[in-house]
């Protein structure tokens, strides 16, 4: 059965573009449920100040007026009794601060969920560009098999054997820059003034410091020097990337953190969606290499399969 290669590329890319689409309908709902219960704490917060303006109630009572005493522990595999490990007993503004850095690690997630999507796209269309043109792929990516059986081998062995690729995306993204002619300027020249090699690059190690450091950096400015360096990026981009990298960090309970919530613009009916920036730009990388391949392809002669 021939597959047409426009298909086949559109296929991986509409297969991404619905992973983004449940993680951006997640980003709603996270929203949404969080605005509910500041909604409601704050209308508590109300009934506190008016609890404590009167002067009829009993000091003892103000005194804990609107506190959240939680208590922790865990059964002893020993005893099979409850053992103490702590308490939390905290204010109304400490509960309220609480879902915001509950919120800000929800997205974190969410970022975490789009990278690696984009990591089996990138995957799935390199295999793609090897399934279509063999020529495409170094000799080195096809591993073990022999000339002859190459041409025998259908899509999903050449997905397969994309995922085995080292290095995988970085790799596959230099072999774009390397293969495909307009790829690398359009990365960084582009309608959307966005430098995409940059800000994919500075989600990669984002998902390392949310994945093995709860989304808090150790030495920031040690972060911001390797996502400059993996980028490539002339001396001159540098303060740029800097800029860049600053749009999505701030601290939070004392920390470094990678800081992904909405912020207030100079009006007070609109603001920033940082994360969806974040996943917009994803969208827009996977884009450009669907485009790119896409012409590539096209200018070597290459139809069906």
């Amino acid at each position: 059965m021939e597959v047409n290669f426009k298909d086949l590329l559109n296929q991986q890319l509409n297969d991404f573009y619905e992973k983004i689409v449940n993680l951006k309908n997640f980003q709603s709902i996270i929203k949404e449920n969080t605005a509910s219960l500041l909604k409601g704490l704050s209308e508590k917060r109300e009934r506190i100040e008016q609890i404590n303006e009167d002067p009829t109630v009993d000091d003892i009572i103000k005194k804990f007026n609107g506190r959240q005493l939680r208590n922790f522990s865990f059964f002893s595999p020993y005893s099979g009794v409850r053992e103490f490990i702590g308490y939390r007993n905290i204010d109304i503004q400490e509960q309220a601060d609480l879902h915001f850095i509950h919120k800000n690690k929800q997205y974190q997630w969410l970022l975490v969920e789009a990278y690696e999507a984009f990591e089996d796209f990138v995957e799935s269309i390199y295999g793609c560009a090897g399934y279509i043109d063999p020529a495409f792929w170094s000799a080195s990516d096809f591993g073990d098999i022999s000339l002859k059986d190459i041409a025998l081998q259908d899509f999903e062995w050449f997905h397969n054997q994309a995922i085995k690729k080292k290095h995988s995306p970085r790799s596959i993204l230099q072999k774009f820059r390397l293969k495909l002619p307009n790829f690398a300027n359009v990365e960084q020249n582009n309608k959307t003034f966005n430098n995409y090699r940059l800000t994919i690059t500075m989600i990669e190690n984002f998902r390392h410091v949310i994945v093995h450091r709860n989304g808090t950096f150790g030495d920031k400015s040690q972060f911001i020097k390797k996502v400059i360096q993996e980028s490539d990026l002339s001396r001159k981009d540098t303060v740029i990337a800097e800029k860049l990298l600053a749009q999505y960090t701030s601290q939070l309970n004392g920390k470094d953190v990678i800081y992904l919530l909405e912020k207030q613009t100079l009006t007070s009916f609109m603001y920033y969606d940082t994360l969806g920036q974040l996943l917009d730009i994803v969208l827009g990388y996977a884009f450009i290499i669907k485009c790119e391949l896409d012409e590539y392809l096209s200018s070597n002669g290459c139809e069906n399969t």
